[in-house]
């Protein structure tokens, strides 16, 4: 049977794909790649940093780059996050932060309950990230507008995508080692209500990252063809430099061919690793077309909606699941019926959905994993629906 999910049946304008992804859906069907732009470099009075959407760079303008952001929060783990980013350690922290952000704040918030709002708000952002549910992780950016440094403190994870456990102090000092490991979020989407703009969507990093001691600057594309990025040596006395690359995709889509500077990898949903030539002043340019891969998925009620009255949910395990990110069936259900207050338990019975009950099936595998991300998505959009 198909799964139903999270409370109603239909579509939520929240997890609909965004109006970039449905007007470019016939270009990528049909899009070739073209040729590498070339590089240019401009001296820089300061490092710059952008996603090339309004709401994310507003954050971003309120930010002072050059300044320590907020420490990272003590409650998530780095090796929990980077290892076990669906481990009960890491749902924990998940299930406190999104109690607090769905807190209406007084008039009179002391500061101290605005601290903690934000911090929740980062430890949402940086879990969501680690999920590569990179929509909701750009969200929770949003919402630290008030906060310049936990917005701070978020921003490497996402632009240029920098792993868990860098160190660093400020986000235009990040230093990653030789064969460093780069994974970006996705580009920032524009909600429903919001105008879209016309042309390709930029983002840049530029004078803010070094990998083995040496520059290293990054243009991202957001376009009908797809999505590109370039690798630009950051400056002429640069040697060789090795770098892995995880490309990133949107939600209902899924990567049909990469390119690496215009040769194509074999194998497309794997990292892809690049030898950027010493002295090469032109871009090095990684491009991945997308394919729709869309799954239907329930929309959600009001809060305060008596559709939830003597409501269940079970989540349904068709098979043994394995490692799969060492995540825990009733550790999840636990945290969800703390969130939902709703009865929710694991079930492994193929028997018809009882009365009053929604079932979300989870398949071992990658298929599974990617509906327990789409069923952290929709607790998160019902519960903070109101913002």
């Amino acid at each position: 049977m198909q799964p139903s999910a999270i409370l109603t049946s239909g579509r939520s304008p929240s997890l609909v794909p965004c109006a970039w992804l449905r007007g470019a859906l016939a270009a990528l069907l049909l899009a070739t790649p073209g040729a590498s732009q070339e590089a240019v470099v401009a001296p820089l009075d300061r490092p710059q940093v952008d996603v090339g959407h309004a709401p994310e760079d507003r954050v971003l303008a309120s930010i002072d780059l050059l300044a320590p952001a907020a420490p990272w929060p003590q409650a998530l783990s780095v090796q929990e996050l980077a290892a076990q980013p669906y481990g009960d350690a890491v749902l924990s922290v998940w299930k406190t932060a999104l109690q607090v952000a769905v807190q209406t704040p007084s008039e009179e918030e002391s500061p101290e309950a605005r601290a903690q709002r934000s911090n929740a708000r980062l430890q949402l952002c940086l879990i969501a990230k680690a999920h590569d549910r990179h929509q909701d992780a750009w969200r929770h950016f949003r919402a630290l507008l008030a906060s310049p440094t936990h917005a701070s403190r978020a921003l490497p994870y996402l632009w240029p995508g920098v792993p868990f456990d860098t160190e660093w102090s400020t986000p235009t000092t990040l230093a990653l080692p030789a064969q460093a490991t780069l994974s970006p979020a996705f580009p920032p989407q524009p909600e429903l209500d919001e105008p879209m703009l016309p042309g390709p969507q930029r983002m840049h990093c530029k004078g803010a990252l070094t990998v083995g001691g040496h520059p290293l600057d990054l243009r991202a594309t957001l376009q009908s063809t797809g999505y590109e990025l370039d690798l630009i040596q950051g400056s002429p006395a640069n040697p060789e430099l090795a770098v892995t690359v995880v490309l990133p995709k949107p939600r209902n889509f899924r990567r049909d061919l990469v390119y690496s500077d215009w040769v194509r990898e074999d194998d497309a949903d794997q990292p892809v690793s690049v030898a950027l030539p010493a002295g090469r002043e032109d871009a090095w340019t990684l491009f991945e077309r997308l394919k729709p891969d869309f799954e239907a998925w329930p929309a959600h009620p009001s809060r305060t909606s008596p559709w939830r009255k003597q409501r269940r949910v079970e989540l349904e395990l068709t098979a043994p699941l394995g490692d799969q990110n060492a995540w825990q069936p009733t550790a999840l259900a636990q945290h969800l019926s703390a969130l939902l207050e709703l009865p929710v338990e694991v079930v492994a019975s193929p028997d018809p959905v009882p009365a009053r009950t929604t079932r979300v099936r989870l398949d071992p595998g990658a298929a599974g994993l990617d509906r327990v991300r789409r069923l952290l998505s929709s607790v998160e959009a019902f519960l903070l629906a109101s913002e």
